[in-house]
């Protein structure tokens, strides 16, 4: 009978461990924090974007951007790249697929006042109309709604589908206001990368912000 009980209860403890043992933490704002559950292998989660990502970025920099860059004291494209890529607090991504999340934290400046839900909407908006003026993109689909984030005051998401240089891409963008944060998380993988697709809505469905 204590065998039973002692089994039982191992048991128990095996059931509920992985539920509370894979969540993590990053702090992402002056004093915020985004909890989050880690994705399984290939991906990564990592506060500096992969090479992969920096590569693609100097790959497909405006001559403006190298120009100022090159004011600034900035000759190496990669390097140019790794710079605009900072404005991002976290990635997540699958360095086999391409596949990658950027998740940027944007605080309010002094005396801004926190948008109203149509602002955040219109923004979600925008930002859908604006791939149709990117370079190489062609055919895009893009869908808005609300889609709740734990911890956000408001968040609406952004689905899109298009092609760019002819391949197909799917992107997936949440734009919100948090802990007195604009916050952004955009996710580009291939078009038909659903596994990746479902890693995401995983970690979508997982997000919590919190104020410290």
């Amino acid at each position: 009978m204590k065998k039973l009980l002692f089994f039982g209860l191992m048991w128990a403890i095996l059931a509920v461990a992985p539920l509370t043992s894979l969540a993590a933490s990053y702090p992402v704002g002056d004093g915020v924090k985004l909890f989050l559950e880690e994705p399984s292998s290939p991906w990564k989660v990592s506060p500096r974007p992969p090479a992969f990502l920096v590569r693609e970025r100097a790959e497909h920099l405006h001559p403006p951007q190298l120009e100022a860059a090159r004011k600034a004291g900035i000759n190496d494209p990669e390097d140019v790249a790794r710079k605009l890529l900072s404005i991002n607090e976290l990635f997540a991504f699958n360095a086999e697929t391409g596949s990658h999340i950027e998740i940027d934290f944007s605080a309010l400046k002094d005396g801004e006042d926190p948008p109203t839900e149509k602002v955040v909407k219109t923004s979600a908006s925008y930002a859908g109309e604006g791939l149709s003026s990117e370079d190489g993109i062609t055919g895009a689909q893009t869908e808005v709604r609300r889609f709740p984030i734990a911890g956000a005051d408001i968040s609406y998401r952004l689905d899109a589908e298009y092609k760019l240089h002819g391949k197909p891409v799917r992107f997936i963008g949440v734009i919100g206001f948090a802990a007195r944060h604009w916050f952004f998380i955009y996710y580009t993988g291939p078009g038909n990368g659903a596994d990746d697709v479902a890693v995401v809505e995983k970690l979508l469905a997982s997000c919590r912000i919190e104020a410290q």
